[in-house]
């Protein structure tokens, strides 16, 4: 008996919240998303999480982490790829109409770039080499900004598509060029 009496008052006190709850609108929103990115004629796509928080209609701070999944493989055992890329980003969006969004976004973002192979090493002059792997980690930071439509299905599910350019990239491919194409999905409390 003196277990079934919490559990029986915390079952009718949560019963007793819901519909209060239920009608309460939270400002937050959590999402994922498909990034395909070029860096000078370099793909690289990855996979990601948002957090945001609402403060109006137009206005909103989110946040975004993701891990890549995919680079480019260059000749021989030489590979490029992001590892991790972070932002945090105002957003600025106009509604279209009742179910879609323009948007801006600007921000800063940093990424994690990785680079692995081996290295040809010449130790002396009767041609012996040695082959050394190697890994290289550069991170590159900086202002981002894109835009973007969102489409919202219901009161709690949205789908978004948009375009961003990401910090310069002269450590990776000696270009300022750094592209990024996004398809996501959020979902407002």
């Amino acid at each position: 008996m003196s277990k079934i009496l919490p559990s029986v008052f915390f079952l009718i006190l949560g019963s007793s919240l819901s519909p209060v709850q239920a009608n309460e609108s939270s400002d937050w929103y959590v999402g994922g998303a498909y990034s395909a990115q070029e860096i000078s004629t370099n793909d690289y796509k990855l996979l990601g999480a948002s957090l945001g928080y609402q403060f109006n209609e137009h206005l909103a701070l989110e946040m975004r982490a993701l891990k890549g999944i995919s680079g480019e493989q260059f000749s021989g055992d030489f590979s490029h790829k992001i590892k991790h890329q972070a932002s945090l980003s105002l957003k600025g969006s106009y509604p279209l109409s009742s179910s879609v969004d323009i948007y801006g976004l600007v921000g800063w973002t940093t990424s994690e770039v990785r680079a692995a192979g081996y290295a040809i090493i010449l130790v002396d002059e009767n041609n012996v080499t040695l082959v050394e792997p190697y890994v290289q980690t550069d991170t590159e930071n900086g202002y981002s900004f894109g835009a973007g439509l969102e489409y919202k299905l219901n009161a709690n599910i949205s789908l978004y598509s948009e375009f961003q350019f990401l910090p310069d990239a002269d450590h990776i491919s000696n270009s300022e060029n750094w592209k990024s194409i996004s398809l996501g999905f959020n979902y407002h409390f």
